[in-house]
């Protein structure tokens, strides 16, 4: 009911945690031993064969997504424990890491981070499995085989540079604590990537034009849509610097905008181009719905009073896109690394996060010729 759901969305709910208490309190299983597995073990097993008297709820859908709130909400109480940790000399391992990664480096933690830790939890496990972890024991020799079995999982020889810098990473890691590892350091050699060798694919202007022309369409949500495209379009911002902007992050006044919470974690003030703070202003005034959220993109649908998250973002765009059908490039559009009035981009989504904001911090003379003289 606090995240205003529907109310048949309510009662379903309701129903199947009924259900669901029943055959936990026929089996004697204590709330405490509420956990995935045997949230599972219900909706695979007992949910197939209930005989149940009625009116037992037998939605596997409505089920699952009320069994998931409920574990939320035990958590968040303290009646059950979190999910389990893993316990292994490589788990200790991975998580001191992940300390050094988040207090001393400052990396983000559902991009950077999370990728070092697979890469790595893949190498110690690799060497050593649930024995003591113990860096002398790794051979230049294991690194390389270990990066050629890496590379086979890459789409393109440049992608291999992804595992290398987390190998890297971890090395800088373990020298930091004493141990001997620049022979390792030096078989984990970057691939030549001439990045400015060709100039990305670009949005003509009369694509540009059409994406912009198909955000004067009705259609639900079409405000919201129209100024998270100019977000993207106008200022080059990742997906996640939209869906976190909040409403103290306009200074209207002064036509500027903060960036908070980046991906370099820092605050970066940008200008508001008129064309985007008449967007949001727009969305802001006809069409965002009445919410204590102080975040500027907020939820249409329950859970409401909530903000959009960046997988929103990245479809709102998407869509956007697939309206003039620009036929030069895919159905993708994504935001430009630098401002439209600089350079128009269009990148596949996996590559946004490489993209975004970069231009925040290369100044204009740096750039290439053909790209200067678009400034």
């Amino acid at each position: 009911m606090k995240n205003r759901y529907a109310s048949n969305t309510v009662d379903n709910h309701l129903a199947g945690l009924t259900h669901f208490a029943h055959w936990i309190t026929q089996c004697n299983i204590d709330v405490k031993s509420i956990n995935e597995k045997l949230i599972q073990q219900f909706l695979d097993d007992h949910l197939p064969r209930c005989n149940c008297e009625k009116p037992a709820f037998y939605n596997a859908k409505d089920l699952r997504g009320a069994l998931g709130h409920l574990l939320v909400l035990l958590r968040a109480n303290a009646i059950i424990a979190d999910p389990s940790i893993g316990l292994t000399p490589v788990d200790e391992e991975l998580r001191r890491f992940d300390d050094h990664m988040n207090h001393v480096r400052g990396l983000a933690p559902k991009t950077t981070r999370n990728h070092y830790l697979s890469i790595i939890r893949c190498l110690l496990f690799e060497q050593f499995a649930d024995r003591a972890v113990v860096i002398s024991a790794i051979k230049p020799d294991h690194i390389r085989q270990f990066v050629a079995s890496q590379s086979t999982l890459c789409s393109a020889p440049a992608s291999i540079s992804a595992p290398i810098s987390a190998l890297r990473g971890y090395f800088r890691y373990r020298a930091t604590l004493g141990d001997q590892v620049h022979h390792l350091i030096g078989v984990t050699c970057f691939p030549a990537n001439w990045q400015q060798a060709t100039l990305p694919k670009a949005l003509s202007n009369s694509e540009v034009e059409r994406l912009l022309g198909a955000l004067v369409h009705d259609g639900p949500s079409a405000l919201r849509t129209a100024a998270i495209v100019h977000c993207a379009l106008d200022l080059g911002l990742r997906s996640s610097e939209v869906a976190y902007l909040g409403l103290d992050d306009i200074d209207w006044s002064a036509a500027t905008i903060t960036l908070r919470g980046t991906k370099g974690r820092r605050e970066d003030v940008m200008p508001l181009p008129a064309a985007t703070g008449h967007a949001i202003a727009n969305y802001l005034k006809y069409e965002r719905p009445p919410t204590s959220n102080r975040a500027v993109f907020v939820r249409n649908v329950a859970p409401r009073d909530q903000p959009v998250g960046p997988d929103l973002i990245r479809k709102s765009i998407r869509q956007a896109y697939l309206k003039p059908v620009c036929p030069t490039h895919g159905p993708i559009f994504c935001g430009t690394p630098w401002p439209t009035a600089y350079w128009r981009v269009a990148v596949p989504s996996k590559r946004w996060p490489m993209c975004f904001g970069i231009a925040r911090s290369i100044p204009p003379w740096f750039m290439p010729n053909s790209i200067a003289g678009i400034l």
